[in-house]
């Protein structure tokens, strides 16, 4: 049995498809699992006398379903161990959606968030099936993957879309909206840049402690007016002691200034220092991690298989 769950753990992680065109005894490529494990078998007897016609009829875990029901196991335990490894952050969400080869509508969900050393990591968690592309539709669906996974819509503090066809519905009436939405869009795009990817927060230099604090009126849920006083110290604070910080001379960005923090544990030290370091990082910029989830299904799922 374990022989027959690290075969499939291999062809999972390689991304390889488990059936072979024809899976006879007389077949001489009887596809990538049953080829794989008979070549565990082929050159390890004690895998040998334990498998295929040397196992009982009951016991060979080579049929269809005991692989189904494999797969499925390690799908929510590597979902498990992604929820677990997020904690409570603050997330964005990254959603694709198209049809595979057999028509039917999929929604590709993954979660973009700061780990606990401080890296910007996207996860794949699941393809939702649904049943059409409109709004209500995605967001049925995204409430079922919230539940399932018992994520909180409150910590959501980003979304970014591509491809779903409803979205140009939401383009439209974004754009017709007045000139100041667009203002303020620039306005927040450019105190991101300068406060803190050209190093304001990692070395001080240019320093203006009220840019930095009107970042904070974006994410009201996340400073309170006592936050913003406690805030405003540790600006203070965190500038004159990362100044005379040889760690954090010569940091380009505000991720490795997030890494750098976690590994010196000025994370817990400045905590809402930090908090305004990652907010930025989770923004999604760019859909490329749900487009390569596609690319992979259509090597799993491709027209022969269907």
């Amino acid at each position: 049995m374990i022989t027959t769950i690290d075969c499939i753990r291999f062809l999972l992680k390689q991304g390889l498809a488990f059936h072979g065109h024809d899976e006879s005894k007389d077949s001489s490529n009887r596809g990538n699992f049953l080829e794989l494990l008979r070549f565990l078998t082929d050159h390890n007897e004690d895998i040998n006398v334990v498998t295929f016609d040397n196992a009982p009829g009951n016991l060979q875990m080579t049929s269809n379903e005991i692989k189904k029901e494999i797969v499925s196991c390690v799908a929510i335990e590597t979902t498990n161990i992604i929820i677990n490894e997020m904690g409570d952050v603050l997330f964005s969400l990254l959603i694709n959606e198209s049809h595979d080869i057999s028509v039917k509508e999929q929604m590709v969900v993954v979660l973009r968030y700061v780990d606990k050393n401080g890296y910007v990591v996207e996860r794949f968690i699941g393809i939702e099936h649904i049943t059409s592309t409109t709004s209500i539709s995605l967001k049925e669906a995204l409430d079922r993957l919230f539940s399932k996974h018992g994520l909180s819509m409150s910590r959501l503090r980003g979304q970014g879309y591509d491809g779903a066809s409803n979205m140009q519905v939401l383009v439209n009436v974004v754009g017709a909206l007045a000139k100041r939405r667009v203002i303020l869009q620039e306005k927040h795009a450019q105190a991101i840049i300068k406060a803190l990817d050209d190093g304001e927060l990692s070395s001080g230099r240019a320093f203006d402690k009220q840019k930095l604090l009107r970042l904070t009126e974006f994410y009201p849920n996340d400073f309170f007016p006592v936050d913003l006083v406690a805030l405003e110290t540790q600006l203070d604070v965190y500038i004159m002691d990362v100044s005379f910080d040889n760690n954090f001379s010569g940091i380009k960005g505000i991720g490795e200034l997030a890494r750098k923090l976690v590994e010196t544990k000025k994370d817990q030290l400045y905590s809402l220092v930090y908090l305004l370091v990652t907010l930025p990082l989770i923004l999604p910029v760019a859909t490329a991690t749900v487009e390569r989830a596609f690319s992979a299904m259509n090597f799993v799922k491709n027209r022969l298989r269907n």
